[in-house]
């Protein structure tokens, strides 16, 4: 892996000076930028002076990392105490996390690899930005992610770093909010439902002629 001393550099030339002393952080992929996402980092940013939130950069998504990075400033643009990062070979990539892509079913590959992601990310990247608090999603389905979240509560904690996890946003008939969701009424052309899950800038985009190609392979696969 390479050196991370460059990336960090990178982080830290994006973040805002001073440097918040107990900042927060939140580790996103957004395929596509929903309201449960942007649910999880307003309450964050309700909490904690200042939240990070980074983006996983790996493209092996339907949404490639300039549109999910897009939609996610897009959608926080009004909340003036979020930074967004990119979070390059060193957050959930295929250099440490390459199961997470797979999306099966946990095993002890995966808990090693999510494992490695954590440490890296209390080791280097927590204490370069000042980051005492993760928040989290809670995760009902994914069995990666679910395991994702117990590697952070067990690693985090030996750092002195706190998780915090905030359930998932539902529509009044119960319905959870994700990402998968969307693309599922995506791919059945289901626009009511795609609207009630996404923000208005996601949906802006979705609707436009740039999204066509991406909504074309989602109904494809």
């Amino acid at each position: 892996m390479p050196d991370i001393s460059h990336f960090l550099r990178r982080l830290t030339e994006k973040a805002p000076r001073p440097l918040p002393v107990a900042a927060g952080a939140v580790v996103v992929n957004c395929n596509p930028f929903t309201l449960g996402h942007r649910h999880l980092i307003a309450t964050a940013a309700s909490q904690v002076e200042h939240v990070y939130v980074i983006t996983v950069e790996e493209d092996r998504s339907v949404f490639p990392f300039s549109v999910r990075f897009d939609l996610i400033q897009r959608g926080l643009a009004d909340l003036a105490n979020v930074t967004t990062l990119a979070g390059g070979r060193y957050v959930i990539s295929s250099a440490t996390f390459p199961t997470y892509f797979l999306k099966g079913r946990a095993n002890d590959l995966v808990r090693i690899q999510t494992r490695l992601d954590v440490n890296l990310f209390a080791q280097h990247i927590a204490p370069t930005l000042r980051v005492a608090t993760r928040f989290a999603g809670t995760e009902p389905h994914c069995d990666t992610t679910r395991a994702y979240n117990a590697a952070m509560a067990e690693v985090l904690a030996t750092h002195g770093i706190d998780l915090i996890e905030i359930p998932r946003q539902t529509l009044p008939d119960g319905r959870v909010i994700s990402a998968s969701a969307v693309r599922k009424y995506l791919a059945a052309d289901e626009w009511d439902d795609v609207r009630s899950m996404v923000p208005e800038t996601t949906f802006e985009y979705l609707r436009s002629p740039a999204a066509a190609p991406v909504i074309t392979r989602i109904r494809h696969s």
